[in-house]
């Protein structure tokens, strides 16, 4: 079954940088394998990775490591932060946590679903802690937890979703949605959900159910995230990342140029840019307004042949609240560290 969580403060709005033509620096490296998500605190100040098992919290002044967070018997899937240094986390042991990063202890485990966490979600007020996951292969659907600031009295609603059969991008077929991943809009009240069947759900927070299904994407979805004004939603998926009028429910352009499945897409929280990446290698920035690529950057060249791996390439992507660093995850093993070029006015 797929599953819900959520927990994070707002994000640091400020005024955008205006970007150079050589868009990223690299800065630094971390030595990390298996790290399948990132997320930044609110305020900046930690960086979360969850590789493998344990969940390493890096020092963004000196991109070394703080911490480590030990409980998941799994790989871990999915970080995501709230508020008070409280992070959220999914692994495949079936468990979804909630830690304090402070003390380091485990605040709640939840297990009661018996389902692998394939991704999670926060609403920007902290409210809402969003998790998805798969139960069996035939099983499917949405958990919602309504939880207090304390992170406590956790209560839960169940989002309906009827399984689809369809083809994976690849064409892989299945006889059952796998939701990939997770993203709430800027104002909480809409949650959309990326899934192995092509097509993302939109949900009403408030109400738990379905407002619309945005379909004809050209493979599995397997990134989302909403522009920081709420009004466009992109979706990563076969070779392109698809742009979605919010309001109208439309599909505004795709964005080509990948040569295989984008696994990441982000937006900065501070100016008109949207990061791309997924299995070719490659970490391409885009003017978010024009819908222009403004660079590209290869981070690894993807193996090919009947031995390659199935998965490789680049993982993961997150901006800092300030927009000053992106920070990827690869397959290499390594979390490479990137400053955002800007120019002065």
């Amino acid at each position: 079954m797929k599953a819900l969580l959520c927990i994070l403060a707002s994000t640091l709005l400020l005024a955008g940088p205006t970007i150079a033509n050589d868009l990223l620096v690299p800065v630094a490296t971390i030595a990390a394998s298996n790290v399948l998500s990132l997320a930044f605190s609110p305020e900046g100040d930690v960086l979360a990775l969850g590789a493998g098992q344990e969940i390493l919290l890096i020092d963004p002044q000196h991109w070394t490591e703080r911490a480590r967070l030990v409980g998941h018997e799994g790989a871990i899937a999915t970080v995501a932060f709230g508020p008070e240094g409280r992070l959220a986390s999914g692994s495949w042991d079936k468990t979804l946590r909630l830690w304090d990063t402070k003390t380091g202890e485990t605040l709640h485990l939840l297990d009661r679903y018996g389902a692998y966490v394939s991704a999670a979600a926060i609403s920007p007020d902290g409210a809402l802690l969003a998790a998805a996951s798969l139960e069996s292969h035939l099983a499917v659907g949405l958990i919602v937890w309504t939880c207090a600031s304390t992170g406590r009295n956790l209560r839960t609603a169940i989002l309906t979703m009827g399984a689809r059969r369809t083809a994976l991008g690849g064409g892989t077929a299945v006889d059952a949605d796998w939701i990939r991943c997770l993203a709430f809009s800027p104002d909480g009240a809409t949650l959309a959900s990326g899934a192995d069947d092509r097509t993302v759900t939109l949900w009403d927070t408030s109400t738990h159910r379905e407002v619309e299904l945005l379909e004809g994407h050209a493979g599995a979805v397997h990134a989302l995230d909403f522009s920081p004004d709420g009004s466009t939603l992109a979706v990563g998926t076969w070779r392109s990342v698809d742009l979605w009028d919010v309001a109208s429910r439309t599909r505004v352009t795709s964005l080509g140029g990948h040569v295989r499945e984008v696994r990441a897409v982000v937006y900065s929280p501070v100016g008109p840019l949207l990061a791309t990446a997924g299995h070719d290698g490659t970490i391409r920035l885009w003017d978010a307004v024009r819908h222009e690529l403004l660079s590209e950057t290869r981070v690894l060249t993807p193996q090919t042949g009947v031995r390659a791996p199935r998965t490789q390439g680049i993982l993961a992507l997150a901006f800092c609240p300030n927009g000053s660093f992106l920070v990827s995850s690869d397959t290499d093993g390594m979390v490479r560290v990137w400053s955002v070029v800007e120019e002065g006015p």
